[in-house]
């Protein structure tokens, strides 16, 4: 639908702000790095254990950097998981069904947004070790045997990787449901017995009137 799109679009600039707000600092260490490397390498007092340490560095810094954004674009496919449960799980108009989305998302944001980075990393992990598993240990053999150049052993392979996308794509959204489910529980309940002490409290003020 439109707020699909729309959505899709906001949290892609979001986070897409947020990686470019953590890589740039990065990037400007690593040019230090870089600059300090090559001053010592000049001065003649750098030997191969420093530029064997920068290059350790930059390989875990680029690491750190490639495993947070595959987090961020896991939770926000989270985010729109979770975003879209008013349109699946409850019968709303379509103007109710948006405001109910962005009043779940807002309540107890901080929470929201922990669980949707927590889902994101397991799912990532889940995800590579299962498509690792089924893609590529399931067709090795075959491969072995026919070689890489087979379609037959290529079309295995493939078909592999498909079934174990399969495979570890339908749990997020089913947390994200059942974390919805939760949410909303908690908040309309405590809208409930906000409004039960509400008019205990207006009966209370009445008698004593």
């Amino acid at each position: 639908s439109l707020y699909t799109v729309i959505f899709t679009i906001i949290s892609n600039i979001v986070s897409s702000t947020l990686l470019l707000c953590i890589f740039c600092p990065l990037y400007t260490v690593g040019v230090a790095l870089v600059g300090a490397l090559a001053g010592g390498l000049g001065a003649g007092d750098a030997g191969p254990a420093l530029i064997a340490a920068l290059g350790a560095l930059a390989a875990l810094l680029f690491a750190a950097f490639y495993g947070l954004s595959l987090v961020v674009g896991g939770a926000t496919y989270a985010a729109l998981a979770y975003a879209l449960q008013p349109f699946a799980l409850e019968q709303r108009p379509f103007g109710e069904a948006i405001q109910r989305s962005f009043d779940m998302l807002g309540y107890r944001f901080g929470r929201n947004l922990l669980a949707f980075l927590l889902s994101s990393a397991v799912f990532g992990a889940t995800a590579i070790a299962a498509t690792v598993a089924v893609g590529v240990l399931l067709p090795l053999p075959l491969l072995l045997a026919l070689g890489s150049d087979s379609l037959v052993a290529q079309g295995v392979s493939a078909s592999a990787w498909t079934l174990g996308l399969m495979l570890v794509v339908p749990p997020l959204p089913i947390w994200m449901a059942l974390w919805y489910r939760r949410n909303a529980a908690l908040r309309d309940g405590v809208d409930l017995g906000e409004k039960i002490a509400l008019a205990a409290s207006a009966d209370a003020i009445k008698e004593t009137v």
